[in-house]
């Protein structure tokens, strides 16, 4: 999720598809160019990110992965973790807020978006999060 720092809109929502039947390191490449372009379409200035958390340890593993690769070519802008809970807390007005709660929460504040799936509106949340917490947007 891109957003405008100064008008707090969102700009670009988007996702990375793979193919699953492409090795981890082919994937991970896929998904650092795609960022890589969003890049030079719009150059970051800061970066907010979903901290991870353990469920499921080989998926865990992968997305662990994902964030490395991202957190390198990010390497020259701030880079902010921020913990589900606390994102639940803010977008969802309470820590143990279901996904559904958070991204109806959204959609009043942006009733135009639509999201193609969960990450989408993760992305947007941890964004939105960011934006209360660290430039005191009213939401």
């Amino acid at each position: 999720a891109i957003f405008d720092i100064d008008t707090y809109e969102p700009i670009l929502i988007t996702h990375i598809e793979t193919d699953d039947k492409d090795s981890h390191g082919e994937r991970l490449h896929e998904q650092r160019e795609f960022v890589r372009d969003l890049m030079d379409k719009y150059p970051p200035y800061e970066v907010t990110i979903e901290r991870g958390f353990s469920r499921f340890n080989n998926a865990t593993q992968v997305i662990f992965r994902a964030h490395g690769v991202l957190n390198e070519l990010l390497h020259k802008c701030l880079q902010v973790y921020y913990p589900p809970k606390t994102i639940k807390e803010v977008v969802g007005k309470h820590g143990d807020a279901t996904k559904k709660v958070v991204q109806n929460n959204i959609l009043k504040k942006y009733p135009d978006i639509e999201f193609a799936n969960e990450d989408e509106s993760d992305a947007v949340a941890t964004s939105i999060c960011h934006l209360v917490k660290k430039y005191k947007m009213k939401w």
